[in-house]
């Protein structure tokens, strides 16, 4: 089956190309699947890989060794990259961070009657990009009435608190902005409100052909908190829609005695980083099951949690952070292996099509190779994962 394939403009992230034909739905299939380290209930934190896990292998093509294939994005918004004046090694925090903040502020004026929504995407991250599209939305919908004439911005003055520099030129930096805004509604004068204080969290991260900045964090003056101490629950359809998607998942993972892998289906229901991981390893599966030397893959006690939930990540669907529990079975003709229950975190993106219709795909993974996510952690390396991995 066609492996789905998403486009990436340079600044709108639409993933054109899923599959319309199958999407993940409310009708349970039975699960059955794959098994996990030994022993071990894995956590999904820092604690997530074993530890005989090492990365780095000099040896990575050996067949005891399994390589975290090229970096694929996860669907989000696409950065604005920019290269600092000097060249891409040259740091210039003051400068940069001005600039990050005239860009962002032109993204969110009324231009010929629409706000740069998508922009807005591409300068932010999660917590804060949920909290700040939501907001700009609502005045679009304003714009979209008639209730709301003009906004544009001035006198934006940028002061940098503090900077925390990374490897390789990234880091973190926390700024005090203050602008004036002026708004225009309808039936009342123009009006201005100047902010003297309002705090923000940026990355600078290193890109392949320059560096983006990232507004990840604000100091909400209305709650007294940052936008990371009060993350919305997810709601109920949520939960319900992702334990859905992962009993289909598992059930695609499974293997009966004579039977396959659904490869197909996990390709279909799969993208980017996490698809390029785990497909290799199901085909491994598979090879030893053609060799006669694994019999059986089946799971059961299938529980998910949705630790966080971004409706806003991207225009065509919210991305979702889940940790999920089970137990694998595995039978090889030497007899059967004892249950292997634990836990892994998994990026699942909730795609809209052109119909309306959700369809669930797993995007990236947290991986107990490389103790990383697995879109960051493209050709590191380590033993391959028992028969089961998530």
């Amino acid at each position: 089956m066609k492996r789905l394939r998403f486009l990436l403009p340079l600044f709108v992230f639409l993933l054109a190309a899923c599959d319309q034909s199958a999407p993940v739905g409310p009708s349970p299939v039975p699960a059955t699947t794959t098994a996990e380290a030994p022993t071990a209930t894995l956590g999904v934190e820092a604690t997530t890989a074993p530890t005989s896990v090492t990365s780095g292998l000099s040896t990575p093509t050996s067949p005891d060794v399994f390589v975290i294939p090229t970096e694929e994005p996860t669907p989000t918004a696409e950065p604005v990259v920019i290269v600092p004046s000097g060249g891409s090694g040259n740091v210039d925090i003051d400068r940069e961070v001005n600039e990050f903040f005239i860009q962002f502020y032109q993204a969110r004026s009324l231009t010929d009657g629409f706000f740069d929504i998508e922009m807005v995407r591409n300068l932010t991250d999660e917590p804060y990009r949920d909290y700040t599209v939501s907001l700009l939305q609502n005045d679009a919908s304003d714009v979209d009435t008639g209730k709301l004439i003009a906004v544009s911005y001035s006198d934006i003055k940028v002061e940098v608190d503090e900077w925390q520099p990374r490897e390789n030129g990234g880091g973190t930096v926390f700024v005090s902005v203050s602008r004036n805004k002026h708004e225009t509604r309808q039936g009342t004068a123009s009006a201005t409100t100047n902010a003297t204080d309002l705090r923000f969290k940026l990355e600078r991260r290193p890109m392949n052909l320059g560096v983006a900045w990232i507004a990840v964090d604000f100091y909400n003056p209305a709650s007294g908190q940052w936008i990371s101490q009060h993350v919305p629950p997810p709601p109920g359809d949520i939960g319900e829609e992702v334990q859905e998607y992962f009993v289909e998942f598992y059930a695609a993972r499974t293997l009966l005695p004579g039977g396959r892998f659904d490869i197909d289906r996990t390709t279909q229901i799969t993208e980017f980083a996490y698809q390029e991981y785990t497909l290799p390893l199901l085909e491994r599966q598979q090879q030893e099951a053609d060799e006669g030397k694994l019999t059986e893959v089946t799971y059961s006690d299938i529980k998910t949690e949705v630790a966080n939930w971004f409706p806003q990540a991207t225009s065509h669907g919210g991305v979702a952070t889940v940790k999920v529990t089970r137990t694998a079975h595995i039978v090889r003709p030497s007899g059967v292996e004892p249950p292997q229950t634990a836990t892994y975190e998994f990026r699942v993106h909730r795609h809209w099509d052109e119909s309306d219709n959700g369809i669930w795909i797993a995007v990236d993974f947290f991986s107990p190779i490389s103790n990383k996510w697995v879109s960051k952690s493209a050709g590191m390396s380590g033993p391959v994962p028992p028969t089961g991995h998530g």
